[in-house]
């Protein structure tokens, strides 16, 4: 067509610069309403592509400004998310989004104490004791009573009733 090689290569740039151009205005409040769409349906984390979190860093990629504003009520969201399943015995699913709000760098003491919440749910119980009735007790020795020589004098009797507690090395 006529056109020099210095020319086509201009214009390969000026079309690269123009295809890789941050998103437009509109673009950034669609990404803040799907942000805030996604969190009123819980699609916090899932699925990867169309959740929540996925849109907040579409959003700040185009308006950094505004991705504050969603940043800190999907974190709330995270936050009320990893304490519900903490609070349902879904250790995996609240560590899931307890991460995924430490990584938004709000709230940190509230993640904090979530994560703390998690790692001492982790902790197994200690077992609980058994209870032994006596008769499931075997003697294995017999020391004989030392009764005091008054006593035997004046042939006085009583009766003794004992409460102990075995630990589990006897």
């Amino acid at each position: 067509i006529g056109a020099s090689a210095a020319r086509i290569s201009s214009l390969q740039r000026e079309v690269r610069a123009a295809t890789a151009a941050k998103p437009t205005v509109p673009d950034a409040n669609r990404n803040a309403k799907l942000v805030q769409e996604r969190i009123n349906d819980g699609r916090l984390l899932d699925p990867g592509q169309d959740s929540a979190l996925f849109h907040l860093n579409a959003l700040r990629a185009s308006d950094a400004a505004g991705a504050a504003v969603a940043a800190v009520a999907l974190s709330a969201s995270l936050l009320e998310h990893s304490r519900s399943s903490l609070t349902a015995g879904r250790l995996d699913d609240a560590e899931r989004h307890v991460v995924a709000a430490r990584q938004l760098g709000l709230n940190l003491q509230d993640v904090q104490e979530v994560e703390t919440s998690i790692a001492a749910a982790r902790i197994p119980a200690p077992p609980a004791p058994v209870q032994v009735t006596a008769d499931q007790l075997k003697r294995t020795r017999y020391v004989a009573p030392d009764f005091p020589r008054q006593a035997l004098a004046k042939d006085l009797r009583g009766e003794v009733r004992l409460k102990y507690t075995i630990d589990a090395d006897g």
